[in-house]
């Protein structure tokens, strides 16, 4: 009988301690919320756009000109973007930006106006590779690799 309630005088005390413990995990764990929207951690995550394109060179007219085409697929529509052309020896041509790129959209990219709806500064001839490259801000949402014929 007596070991009975040494056993029930042993264990009160274990309750109000992990009862503290509890208390000051939860607390810790609220002011580690708190500080973080206090400070700005993990909030305003800018996110890249992502897009569907796919590229192709023309075909059609000879006397149209050279130019590529980008073909939105599906994504988000891209603002204010960047295009960018490699030649094989890694010379680079780039525009202004093209102005808003939604799904289903097609956009031509070529040095020649009457062409084109993106110009670029470079020199396009046919059975030559090209990378295109195709920017918002700095994030690349597309690149491919395309023969002109």
């Amino acid at each position: 009988m007596m070991d009975t309630i040494r056993n029930k005088l042993d264990d009160r005390g274990v309750s109000p301690v992990i009862g503290v413990i509890l208390m000051v995990a939860i607390t810790v764990i609220l002011a580690a919320v708190i500080g973080s929207f206090v400070l700005g951690i993990g909030g305003d995550l800018n996110t890249a756009e992502q897009a569907s394109i796919s590229f192709s060179d023309h075909s059609g007219d000879a006397s149209a000109g050279e130019y590529f085409v980008l073909s939105h697929n599906g994504g988000d529509t891209i603002t204010d973007g960047e295009i960018i052309v490699r030649n094989e020896s890694g010379n680079q041509g780039t525009n202004d930006t093209f102005g808003e790129f939604a799904p289903g959209d097609t956009l031509s990219v070529g040095n020649d106006s009457a062409a084109a709806d993106v110009l670029i500064e470079t020199d396009l001839a046919d059975d030559k590779e090209y990378t295109i490259q195709v920017l918002s801000g700095d994030s690349v949402i597309a690149q491919s690799t395309v023969e002109l014929e």
